[in-house]
């Protein structure tokens, strides 16, 4: 068992890297944290795709750009990720993506039991599909991400 601590980071494609970052950044609050593009000599050498990453709160988002659209029959973009926001901060969330005319389902009821109280569902601009909500275990305290200095 690898006994792994906590998630370090999520890769998903974006075709278009410029609306996935204006989404990312205009929708969800992302920050820029960098880029590679097609002038770095791994990229020239076959060893990586072109991608930016960014930030969203303490978890880092990288960003590929798909190598070719043909990808293999049924598979989508197959990534799904969840972000959680206080129960208060719920309500304004569903209200923003509202305003700015963004497509989800929900908000869906969890059963009691469970540790998440609601959830909406709604895609990126590259069809990863998200969901945010709020946690009923919030006040629960998890090992923290620790960010690597530049």
């Amino acid at each position: 068992m690898a006994d792994v601590e906590s998630l370090s980071h999520t890769a998903i494609f974006a075709p278009n890297i410029r609306e996935a970052e204006a989404f990312w950044e205009g929708t969800l609050g992302a920050h820029l944290h960098n880029r590679i593009s097609l002038n770095t000599d791994d990229i020239r050498r076959g060893r990586g795709l072109p991608h930016t990453c960014w930030t969203l709160a303490d978890y880092l988002i990288v960003f590929f750009v798909p190598d070719r659209d043909d990808r293999e029959p049924g598979v989508k973009n197959g990534f799904s990720h969840g972000f959680a926001v206080s129960r208060e901060r719920f309500g304004q969330v569903l209200a923003m993506l509202q305003e700015r005319d963004v497509a989800f389902t929900g908000p869906v009821t969890h059963p009691e039991a469970g540790p998440l109280g609601e959830s909406i569902y709604l895609a990126d601009t590259g069809g990863n599909r998200l969901e945010i909500c709020w946690r009923r275990d919030e006040a629960a305290s998890y090992s923290p991400v620790v960010m690597a200095s530049a």
